[in-house]
């Protein structure tokens, strides 16, 4: 599982996912930091090592904790650390103390899921079972009144990746018990000779529900395989989290996300609408089909440095098969309506702006929302398309195999619009 995701970035956001498959209006996300990570296995070595006194390893972690911690969090886990008695029991306490004040949770109101769910859904790997309603959406020329980004049922995986341990509170509406999961990772791991049969993973019921209309599910990992400081965490947010939802649509991240990190609310940035006004250059395309079924591509230029030339044209199909080396009509009339769009900077013509800053100001503001033509699909993104290191059009290829200045990724903001209409186009397991 944690080898099929890229980054933490990409990791948080397959949990989200669920939560939006689910009909949740919005997603919580919290994460709670109090030890870091590498100071927590720097104790570990020195206990398992058995060179420093128990005393001076607890005033180390003390020493340790995050300053932004909240406050009291950690006061279990050193009081817990002080009673120990022998090295065995003080790593005991450790390992179980930091898996309880370092964690990342999201949560959501959604359909929830049943014991059932959690059996034949949850816990079975590559089920197909959202596959199954996307197949049927259109046939009957309805439009599909959810949107659904699951597919392989592979996602939820992406918690081996974050941590060691993986706790799932869950319900639907109806049922007068929350329904409970709880594993733990490190009984899979290579330093385990159990074999496969011998490690029990089974949902439970819960406690009782106080209004049995709750609905929802609450997904935490602890025993978190990283450090998840402030600094890394809004690094996170800026570079990766804030493309996951079309960054062109402005304010939809932070409608649909409710972040919090060591009980402070948190924002995802979002592209300034002044930026747009900056370029240099837009461009426009839809991808569209006439009456009689034939595709083409509708283009619309607009070049603003120095000048103002707009130019607007059309692509027919046979030009079409033409330039993307289909092999026949086929392929674009089975492809589907989409469209793009994207600005374009020469960044040595950028300037200071008031209210974006210094002109180094303004080109990191580029920097950060460029790479190329991210994939959205229903205004969700799909990975790597248009990151910062995945240039998938090969615009830097061609370029450097020109003279003269030509266009390159990281000049381009913009985005490629997919829906579920889009079906020849699936997601790679790999994200």
């Amino acid at each position: 599982g944690a080898e099929l995701i890229g980054s933490d970035a990409v990791a948080l956001y397959e949990l989200a996912k669920n939560s939006v498959d689910a009909k949740s209006p919005v997603v919580r996300i919290r994460v709670q930091s109090v030890l870091p990570y590498s100071q927590y296995r720097h104790a570990l070595d020195l206990i398992d090592e058995g060179k420093v006194p128990l005393p001076e390893i607890r005033d180390q972690i003390e020493q340790g904790l995050l300053s932004d911690a909240p406050s009291g969090a950690a006061r279990p886990l050193l009081t817990a650390l002080a009673d120990a008695n022998d090295p065995a029991e003080f790593r005991e306490r450790l390992v179980e103390g930091y898996k309880d004040i370092n964690f990342v949770e999201v949560s959501d109101d959604g359909e929830g899921m049943s014991l059932e769910d959690l059996e034949d859904i949850f816990l079975t790997i590559g089920t197909r079972s959202r596959r199954r309603i996307k197949s049927e959406w259109g046939k009957g020329g309805d439009e599909p009144s959810r949107t659904l980004l699951g597919d392989k049922g592979v996602g939820r995986l992406s918690v081996m990746r974050l941590g060691d341990h993986l706790s799932v509170r869950t319900t639907r509406s109806g049922e007068e018990l929350w329904n409970d999961l709880s594993i733990d990772w490190t009984r899979f791991s290579h330093d385990s000779d159990a074999l496969l049969e011998d490690v029990s993973v089974a949902p439970e019921p819960g406690p009782p529900k106080q209004d049995v209309e709750t609905q929802g599910t609450t997904i935490r990992v602890s025993g978190l395989k990283g450090d998840w400081t402030r600094k890394k965490f809004g690094a996170m947010l800026d570079a990766e989290f804030s493309r996951m939802v079309d960054p062109f649509d402005r304010r939809r991240g932070n409608r649909l996300f409710r972040i919090t990190y060591n009980d402070e609310q948190v924002t995802l940035p979002q592209i300034p609408q002044r930026l747009f006004d900056l370029a240099h250059a837009t461009v426009k395309a839809r991808f569209e089909y006439l009456e009689n079924g034939q595709a083409q591509l509708i283009v619309e230029n607009d070049y603003r440095l120095n000048t103002n030339r707009k130019r607007a044209y059309t692509i027919p199909e046979v030009q079409l098969v033409s330039i993307t080396n289909s092999r026949s009509t086929r392929v674009l009339r089975r492809l589907g309506r989409f469209d793009l769009e994207f600005i374009w900077f020469n960044r040595l013509y950028l300037r200071a702006v008031e209210g974006l800053g210094t002109k180094g100001d303004v080109q990191k503001l580029v920097r950060q929302w460029a790479g190329g033509l991210m994939v959205f699909r229903d205004g969700f993104r799909i990975n790597p398309y248009g990151g910062a290191d995945d240039d998938w059009l090969e615009l830097d290829k061609r370029a450097f195999a020109r003279r003269g200045y030509k266009l390159n990724h990281q000049q381009v903001i913009g985005r490629v619009n997919l829906s579920w209409r889009n079906k020849r186009l699936a997601e790679q397991t790999n994200r």
